[in-house]
């Protein structure tokens, strides 16, 4: 595939080229128009990421990876937007519709740094980089008419997952002896782990059960705890209830099996970096009976090439490992929340906070 349709459902105008500006390198293309304008693929391809890690910066973002623009694999990348309608996996085709454009709702709306309604586009050569000047591939694209070109996105049929954050690594924060909180005012066990990763990242069922409680959480709440479900154990398995989720996909009633999609890790909008589920089992049951120190699912029967076939190994594995995570995990979030805030007062004052952050970063290197 050699044309690229254009990004927008209208042409706006380039508010901002690729090239220097206000003293660093502008990596995209701006293209200014109206919050909620359809945003487009350009080309036939994979959704890579669909986040808003970058809170400050892009904001809701999109990257699309295209294994054929000109003979070579790209990446289009679409930031600033008020709404994302793919997510990580998905197939799109040619002018599906994949966003609303935005900029002028404010970071709280997603927008990131942005200075007002506008979509900012970038083709890269590798995921995380290598960017080149995007307009030469758009300047000459047809604008898609109607919502789309060709068919509308279509999911991969997920599978069950083999890993409890489907292949993304784990990121021990708390164990039960070090805060063992409830979280639910129904949940009669204080045995619980905070288990990190980024925003967005699914997570996998790790017992079977049925769904006795879902429940959604409001007022100042709502972006610490996120939605909350509790899972009856049937066939041998404990009850267990998962926290700060956002997606969950069953409902009150509804049957899960270990490997099945529970929901996806919501965004701490206070600590974005400290983003992670909460896991709590009843009977006192240890989380690595049902996955080992990698997160694979030790009852899963998912086709997942990434999970252990040798569970003797993994439990060893478990044994060794954790001894070391579990010291550092005890101190780890106290200090990682202390240096990112001195980091972030630091950049917004520039001056006064040199002294504290070198201090936390050499008890890091210490630690580690």
């Amino acid at each position: 595939m050699s044309e690229l349709v254009y990004p927008l459902a209208n042409k706006g105008t380039v508010t901002s080229g690729y090239g220097p500006r206000w003293g660093r390198m502008h990596r995209g293309v701006d293209i200014g128009v109206p919050d909620g304008t359809d945003v487009h693929a350009v080309a036939d391809g994979v959704v890579e990421r669909s986040d808003i890690n970058d809170y400050n910066g892009y904001g809701n973002f999109i990257c699309i990876k295209h294994d054929d623009i000109k003979g070579k694999t790209k990446f289009s990348c679409y930031a600033h937007l008020t709404k994302r309608l793919v997510d990580v996996g998905d197939e799109v085709k040619q002018g599906d519709l994949i966003a609303k454009s935005g900029g002028g709702q404010g970071k709280k709306g997603g927008s990131g740094s942005s200075t007002g309604p506008h979509l900012h586009f970038e083709i890269r050569n590798t995921l995380k980089g290598d960017w080149e000047n995007p307009w030469p591939y758009i300047s000459g694209g047809a604008i898609v008419k109607g919502g789309t070109v060709g068919k509308q996105k279509t999911k991969k049929t997920k599978k069950a997952g083999g890993k409890l954050f489907g292949g993304k690594e784990l990121r021990m924060i708390a164990f039960p002896k070090d805060h063992a909180k409830r979280s639910t005012s129904d949940w009669q066990s204080s045995h619980a782990w905070d288990i990190g990763q980024e925003p967005g990242t699914p997570v996998y069922s790790l017992t079977s059960g049925k769904v006795v409680k879902k429940h959604e959480s409001s007022g100042s709440k709502k972006n610490i705890f996120g939605t909350q479900i509790s899972i009856k154990g049937t066939d041998g398995f404990p009850d267990i209830f998962y926290t700060h989720l956002e997606g969950v996909k069953p409902n009150i009633g509804d049957t899960v099996n270990p490997g099945d999609l529970i929901g996806k890790i919501t965004r701490w909008d206070f600590a974005p970096k400290s983003s992670h589920v909460h896991i709590g089992i009843s009977n006192n049951k240890d989380i690595f009976e049902f996955m080992d120190s990698k997160g694979n699912i030790k009852n899963s029967t998912a086709d997942d090439s990434d999970v252990a076939d040798d569970e003797e190994g993994d439990d060893s594995d478990s044994k060794k490992g954790f001894d070391l995570k579990s010291i550092f995990s005890k101190y780890a979030p106290q200090i990682k929340t202390s240096l990112d805030y001195a980091t972030s007062e630091y950049e917004k004052r520039n001056s006064g906070l040199n002294e504290e952050v070198n201090r936390i970063k050499d008890i890091f290197k210490k630690i580690l």
